[in-house]
C-alpha cells in the first residue's frame, strides 16, 4: 500500500489506502486496537474482488493520539478468509472477526546478525 491519504469525515477520521474520491460497497470489520494500554475501536474497511480482500480504509475516532495514527500507518494491513492459506510478514496483531482474519504486519523486517569473534 503505497498510496495513503489522511481523511477527515464529519463523524470520524480515516487513513485511506486507495486512490479515488469515493469508495463504495465496502465490507467493514470493527476491531479493538490497543495503544499504550488503552483500547480504541477502529474499523477496517475492505473490498472483496475475486475472493481476495483489499484494505481500502481504516476509520477511527477523532480523539486518538497522533502517535497511534503513525503506528497504524507503519503497519501493512491484510484480510484473509479463514479457509485461505496465507503467508504474512512479521505479524504484530491478528484479529479473528466472523469468517476472516485481520492481520497488521510490520512493513519492514530488521535482520539482526550476531557476529561472534
Amino acid at each position: 500500500m503505497s498510496f495513503v491519504v489522511f481523511v477527515k469525515y464529519n463523524d470520524c477520521d480515516a487513513v485511506n489506502f486507495i486512490e479515488g474520491s469515493f469508495i463504495k460497497d465496502t465490507i467493514d470489520y470493527s476491531i479493538i486496537y490497543t495503544f499504550n494500554g488503552i483500547d480504541y475501536r477502529i474499523t477496517v474497511c475492505t473490498i472483496r474482488k475475486n475472493d481476495k480482500f483489499t484494505v481500502v480504509e481504516i476509520l477511527f475516532d477523532k480523539n486518538i493520539p497522533n502517535e497511534m495514527i503513525a503506528e497504524l500507518l507503519s503497519m501493512k494491513w491484510e484480510v484473509f478468509s479463514q479457509c485461505e492459506d496465507a503467508v504474512v510478514q512479521l505479524a504484530a496483531c491478528v484479529w479473528k472477526v466472523n469468517d476472516v482474519y485481520i492481520v497488521a504486519s510490520v512493513k519492514k523486517c530488521v535482520r539482526l546478525i550476531n557476529r561472534r569473534k
